[in-house]
């Protein structure tokens, strides 16, 4: 492949690793929806409703944070298409349209990232109460078994996380470029093995095929007709643990209990109001960070691995502007990993960093 291709193929990869490394909140704002009743709430007032009407049916008197918290729960949810949105006004002018060119019969289809989609018949409408005819019920019961199909899928989304996890967990991909780019489940196995316990090789085989399924990984038999060799995908190479440009440890920090913890309470949010991440664990995140080293340590590998991949694309992309900098100030700097690639680039740089003291006890 040519460099450009190359490159494009690597920043696909990150946003692909990004995408999976974050499924699990499809999983956390469909359980919020279930345990806020809005789709409840929404049948009860006769399928369209306004964000104020839910925020009022949910509790008395939601503060305008709290209604921040509902509102980002169900804009993400209208962008996976769980919930449909449009604009009352814009559906009276389209009435008035439609009606004055003699069309005595139409539908309005709202679409998450259009206003609105006409589809316009000039037919006789349906008397108020008909039942639908056969073909209709088809399409309903089609209808309700695609969204069925839907909500499973969001349900177990948090399973292209954790199996992500897992594998940065296990170095699996450490292990595969290990052996040049690919390699056979037993040999993965027995990487992974230390000799010590009995390795479920049905587990990893469960995993793999996810993953093989998300095309994380892609599989190929041998030209030998051995067993089927796992290749190593420009995804995969994302997850390498001692890469220059690596996400492994941003994948392990918001995969962790520690993290998923505080999504389990945006619904209290939604009618408490307050911080999940203060709900969950009784303190702030500093606070936690330090109390716990382990945490602290955690937190702060995986902002710094982001740090170095995005700092190589500032330094790509301002390659003069650093060079009439004579000293620079980084605030809330974390353990200087920005900072600290633009000095070997620009060793002329004078830097200081500022951040809460805790980022600097393992330094």
């Amino acid at each position: 492949m040519e460099r450009k291709e190359l490159d494009e193929a690597r920043i696909q990869g990150q946003a692909e690793i990004s995408w999976y490394m974050f499924s699990f909140v499809d999983s956390m704002a469909l359980k919020s929806v279930v345990e806020l009743r809005i789709a409840d709430i929404i049948h009860c007032h006769g399928v369209v409703i306004t964000l104020s009407q839910i925020a009022s049916c949910i509790s008395d008197g939601l503060t305008s944070r709290d209604i921040t918290t509902l509102v980002r729960i169900m804009r993400f949810l209208v962008r996976r298409k769980v919930f449909t949105v449009h604009h009352s006004s814009k559906e009276v002018e389209w009435k008035k349209i439609l009606e004055g060119g003699s069309f005595s019969h139409y539908k309005i289809i709202n679409i998450p990232d259009l206003l609105s989609i006409i589809e316009a018949k000039n037919e006789i409408p349906r008397e108020l109460g008909e039942r639908p005819n056969a073909m209709e019920r088809i399409e309903l019961d089609e209808a309700r078994l695609q969204g069925q199909a839907e909500i499973w899928r969001y349900m177990f989304s948090f399973a292209d996380s954790m199996a992500l996890k897992s594998t940065v967990e296990l170095r699996i991909a450490d292990i595969i470029y290990s052996y040049g780019g690919a390699a056979t489940l037993s040999q993965i196995a027995s990487c992974i093995n230390d000799g010590l316990t009995s390795l479920d090789i049905t587990t990893l085989s469960h995993i793999m095929r996810l993953l093989v399924r998300k095309k994380i990984f892609t599989i190929h038999p041998p030209s030998d007709g051995g067993d089927p060799l796992y290749d190593l995908t420009h995804l995969l190479r994302w997850l390498l643990h001692n890469s220059e440009q690596t996400l492994a440890p941003m994948v392990l920090m918001e995969n962790h209990p520690w993290q998923m913890a505080p999504w389990h309470y945006f619904s209290q949010c939604v009618k408490e109001g307050g911080v999940a991440f203060k709900k969950a664990h009784g303190c702030e995140i500093w606070d936690l960070a330090s109390k716990n080293p382990d945490f602290n340590k955690l937190f702060n590998d995986g902002l710094a691995c982001t740090s170095k991949v995005v700092t190589s694309v500032i330094l790509l992309g301002y390659k003069q502007g650093f060079n009439s900098i004579g000293s620079l100030v980084d605030v809330g700097g974390g353990t200087e990993g920005l900072i600290s690639e633009i000095v070997k680039a620009y060793p002329q740089i004078k830097v200081n960093t500022f951040d809460v003291w805790i980022c600097f006890d393992n330094l």
